[in-house]
């Protein structure tokens, strides 16, 4: 991990205010992108600037929300090759897209906008402009999907220019959720992310299409692996294991040699069963929380040291995992179970509220961070899932708390 960067946070969030909210800070980061950017900024680009082109058209106040949307360096190669990195890539969710249902999709609506920051192209996905719509229609078969290059974010809403170019077209694997009989309802969220089909060694895009969770890809893909066999455990959201917009999954970075790379480490985190409880009210004070679980297989390199992870290359219930648990209040309130060390409350930012604790339990120890808390515009839903954060030396989490979002600053443990 490069010494000269000049901030490490790992983000345990789901919300962001906006732009305006953020100190910006000047940050050296790796080939393929700008060399100088703004590490300060929760949105995905982080050196993201209103100077640059705008997606608020197609994705509201949500573009600015980076647990509705995703973005990464998209990943190139296979596995008997090695993989490397790509062009970072941002893909925004329509602002409208959880009103649509299938009848709406009678009429093709883009559900998705990809957006190149610093130009690129990613061929499997027909992904060659600046700006690309992902349109979906539904059929009597199920639903086609193609893409179109776009000038502006606004004609990703303008159905007159949605034809269907047989050139550029997607596969389309669906999903209806089943009831939760257990636990969350039976919600679809309105998110997208990015996820990777190990079939066919591409990325893919996942988002709500209509009234099922749809997985969007190059022709043959195979979507990415089920989690629903040998699971539930009861502190993971049922939905969570069924409808891919609650979790996030991916192979994490690393820095190494002074380099970026593909880690063997894929990491899977899901929100728990409280997330949604935890996330709509304010939390009594001095209670630890379970926000997420992450499970990381088969390794989990740099992120053993930098997040208290640990490997399991079996099923998430069969083998080790890490827990997540955040608290408000104060060092006496959120005091540490047994004889476990907690920073010093000093080093951690206050709110109005009091001061947001993070601690990652993994078998063997658990460790503690000082928390950031971010508000979110009001009156603006954000839903408890989680996400992976991509950053340009290693990777973090966002995860939804009370209010706005929570940043773990990894300096301070």
């Amino acid at each position: 991990m490069p010494k000269n960067r000049t901030l490490l946070m790992v983000s345990l969030l789901l919300v962001v205010a906006s732009v305006a909210t953020c100190r910006k800070r000047p940050r050296v980061i790796t080939p393929h992108s700008k060399p100088i950017a703004v590490a300060g900024l929760p949105e995905c680009p982080h050196d993201w600037r209103r100077s640059k082109r705008e997606v608020t058209t197609f994705a509201g106040v949500g573009a600015h929300v980076p647990e509705l949307n995703d973005c990464q360096r998209l990943v190139l190669g296979n596995e008997q090759d090695g993989y490397t990195y790509g062009d970072i890539a941002g893909v925004f969710v329509n602002k409208d897209g959880g009103t649509y249902t299938d009848a709406s999709l009678s009429t093709p609506r883009a559900l998705a906008l990809v957006y190149f920051p610093y130009g690129g192209k990613y061929d499997p996905l027909h992904l060659t402009a600046e700006l690309s719509c992902i349109w979906v229609q539904r059929t009597r078969q199920g639903y086609d999907a193609w893409v179109r290059a776009a000038s502006e974010d606004h004609d990703c809403l303008d159905t007159a220019t949605a034809a269907n170019d047989k050139s550029l077209t997607l596969a389309v694997r669906a999903t209806k959720p089943q009831a939760a009989s257990r636990t969350l309802p039976d919600t679809l969220y309105n998110v997208v992310r990015w996820d990777w089909d190990p079939v066919t060694s591409t990325q893919f895009v996942s988002v709500r299409c209509g009234d099922s969770w749809c997985e969007i890809g190059q022709e043959g893909f195979g979507g990415s692996r089920s989690h629903v066999d040998g699971l539930p455990t009861a502190a993971i959201a049922f939905n969570a294991l069924r409808v891919k917009g609650y979790y996030d999954e991916q192979y994490l970075a690393e820095w190494r040699n002074d380099r970026l790379v593909v880690g063997r480490n894929r990491g899977t985190i899901f929100p728990t069963a409280q997330l949604a409880a935890f996330a709509a009210n304010k939390p009594t004070i001095g209670e630890w929380i379970p926000v997420a679980e992450i499970n990381m297989a088969p390794e989990v390199g740099q992120y053993e040291h930098m997040l208290n992870l640990v490997g399991n290359s079996e099923r998430l219930v069969a083998g080790p995992r890490a827990i997540v648990s955040l608290c408000l209040g104060d060092g006496r309130s959120c005091a540490p179970i047994k004889n476990e060390v907690i920073l010093n409350e000093s080093s951690c930012p206050p709110t109005e509220d009091g001061r947001w604790y993070a601690r990652i339990e993994r078998p063997g120890g658990a460790r503690y961070f000082c928390v950031k808390h971010r508000s979110h515009p009001p009156g603006f839903y954000i839903p408890p899932v989680v996400r992976w954060r991509w950053r340009e030396d290693d990777e973090t989490i966002w995860i939804r708390c009370f209010g706005g979002c929570c940043e773990v600053d990894v300096d301070e443990t």
